[in-house]
């Protein structure tokens, strides 16, 4: 019990000065160009500014939707104002937030934004942590022997497709995301008109897009016969969430759908930094955790090696492995540099917890995901 707190401690450190307001970041690419309003022009820099619009009001929740009004109609922002909000979902207990918004400059154009872990949340902690087990994929199109997903995401999944909402447009009530996009997606006629749709999260809000944005997909290939439908998924910094099962449906699925051959395309992108602990590390190989390139004095690097290779044996224990989205071997994982990012001074050498959580903390911080990749930083 000793060491799986240790080990709980190691893991959460980081994440938490990850998120305070204030780089190599890798690419997974498959341009979708169906639609002439898809995709839109800077998605890439709006999808990051988007996400780090999450975290709005993180410390202080009364204020979060207000917050997000604000910066969604600043036109010095690279999203230019042009987005306003549609829909709004916060689960107040379970700190899960999901919003989406419609684009005022593109037609038929929404986006689906989830927040990553909010470290003053006991529930975000565990769902974080969450990994020792796992829940059957079964929202498939096709079979791909034993797909699984960690059942803390899984929980994620389950909050944020269920917790009530308020709907502003194009339709108003009260509701949850899941019906929401339901009947979004009829609204939208997209068996006439193209419906395009954007998923975007950082962190753990990473991992839940590729869950949500797998399970709408599901929905509307397993529904309709015959949809016109642009979907782009971007997430930042995300986990691991799932087995090689998972990730080969996961990649098949984007790979059916390549763009210019049809009426459904699937443009996926998975960025990540290649000193960041937690795309890295969790939860494909936690021994990285002593090989990110930071300065660690040999003991503490004995350390941490040897504490989280005590987590790394409980999931191989267990039979499980985890793996990421996309490959490299074909084009769709391409690195970006922080090297331009003003840096903290980091202590050198590394030789403590506080002093590995300055390093992780910069090179997992939503705001310089964002500006690495041309968005804004959000205040």
């Amino acid at each position: 019990m000793k060491k799986l707190l240790l080990i709980i401690t190691i893991l959460s450190i980081p994440f938490y000065y990850s998120c305070r307001k204030s780089p190599s970041i890798i690419e997974e690419n498959v341009p979708a160009k169906h639609d002439s309003s898809f995709p839109i022009e800077n998605e890439n820099e709006q999808m990051v500014t988007l996400a780090a619009m999450s975290y709005v009001g993180i410390d202080d929740n009364s204020t979060i939707l207000d917050s997000l009004r604000i910066v969604l109609s600043n036109r010095d922002y690279i999203t230019g104002g042009d987005w306003e909000l549609a829909f709004y979902s916060y689960h107040k207990v379970k700190s899960l937030l999901t919003f989406v918004v419609k684009s005022k400059k593109y037609s038929n154009t929404y986006a689906v934004v989830q927040r990553g872990t909010n470290f003053g949340s006991v529930f975000n902690i565990l769902y974080d942590i969450d990994v020792f087990r796992t829940e059957d994929w079964s929202y498939t199109l096709f079979n791909v022997g034993d797909p699984k997903i960690a059942k803390g995401v899984s929980n994620v999944l389950r909050e944020s497709l269920n917790t009530k909402g308020d709907a502003y447009l194009p339709f108003t009530g009260r509701m949850n995301l899941d019906d929401y996009l339901k009947q979004l997606i009829t609204y939208e006629n997209i068996e006439e008109e193209f419906f395009n749709i954007y998923f975007a999260g950082h962190s753990l809000g990473g991992a839940s897009t590729i869950a949500v944005s797998s399970y709408f997909i599901y929905n509307i290939l397993s529904t309709i016969d015959d949809p016109r439908l642009n979907v782009g998924i971007y997430t930042y910094a995300a986990p691991t969430l799932g087995n090689k099962d998972f990730v080969t449906y996961y990649n098949t699925l984007v790979d059916m759908y390549p763009p210019s051959t049809g009426n459904v395309s699937i443009n996926s992108k998975r960025f990540y930094n290649k000193s960041d602990f937690v795309p890295v590390c969790l939860y494909e190989d936690v021994t990285k955790a002593a090989n990110l390139g930071y300065p660690l004095s040999f003991l503490f690097r004995t350390f941490i090696f040897s504490t989280v290779s005590v987590f790394d044996k409980g999931l191989k224990d267990r039979g499980i492995h985890y793996f990421h989205v996309g490959t490299e071997e074909d084009g769709t994982s391409n690195s970006v540099s922080f090297d331009k990012l003003p840096k903290p001074d980091f202590p050198i050498p590394c030789n403590s917890l506080g002093d590995y959580a300055i390093y992780t903390g910069f090179y997992h911080n939503h705001n310089h995901y964002s500006v690495a990749l041309g968005g804004n930083a959000i205040p």
